[in-house]
């Protein structure tokens, strides 16, 4: 009976100490969670990002660079065409590195834009390495058709890592073309190019057409290519 009583009063007070432990740390986590809540209101911004599963958007930090890019140095570029001119599309024959590919970028020339087509300079902006250029592969052509090729002559500055296409004779307003440049695959990574045209008769970058973006693959990252 006494062994009883003893453990009844030992279990008793272990439950009173328990209860006294938890009551203390209910209450230490009841303070943290408002000075957390407190600061959160304050201050909203704080903790955004911390509790992310994806992390940065690649996707939209690309577009925000594109961007960026799209709308800088717009004093450097003059005002050439009525209505500017448009990149369609960037497609690529081959993503490997390494491989033999051709770059077709499709450029749209309004009827408003007034003024017809004579250059196109491709300057990469973007890229740990530079492709070089074929000017014997490189074409053009108009409307999606290859039946209807387009007389070219083009230039590759290593120097400045630019490409120059230039019309004979010049394209009028109101059509589509596409320029297809030939180039071995350089390293996998991501490359970013200026697009800039110019109208007969004028110097200088030209006026801006938009941003290409090619991104090349490793041979063992077939799983990533679309």
């Amino acid at each position: 009976m006494t062994y009883f009583l003893r453990s009844h009063h030992q279990l008793r007070g272990n439950s009173l100490l328990l209860s006294q432990c938890m009551g203390k740390s209910l209450r230490k986590f009841g303070r943290l969670l408002t000075i957390t809540l407190l600061i959160t209101l304050l201050f909203p911004g704080l903790f955004s990002g911390l509790f992310s599963d994806s992390g940065p958007d690649l996707g939209n930090a690309l577009a925000q660079e594109s961007t960026r890019l799209s709308t800088s140095s717009l004093s450097d570029r003059p005002t050439l065409f009525s209505r500017p001119l448009r990149l369609i599309s960037l497609r690529v024959s081959t993503r490997w590195q390494y491989r033999r590919a051709d770059y077709l970028f499709t450029i749209d020339i309004p009827t408003e834009a007034a003024q017809p087509l004579q250059q196109v300079t491709f300057s990469q902006i973007e890229g740990a390495d530079y492709p070089r250029y074929s000017p014997q592969r490189t074409y053009a052509y108009e409307n999606s058709d290859r039946n209807q090729p387009l007389n070219i002559t083009t230039t590759d500055s290593l120097a400045e890592r630019t490409v120059t296409v230039e019309f004979d004779p010049p394209v009028e307003p109101g059509r589509l073309v596409t320029i297809a440049l030939s180039s071995r695959n350089p390293s996998d990574g991501t490359y970013l190019y200026d697009i800039a045209g110019s109208p007969p008769r004028t110097i200088g970058l030209g006026q801006r057409i938009g941003i290409g973006r090619l991104q090349i693959y490793q041979n063992s990252d077939r799983r990533f290519v679309w």
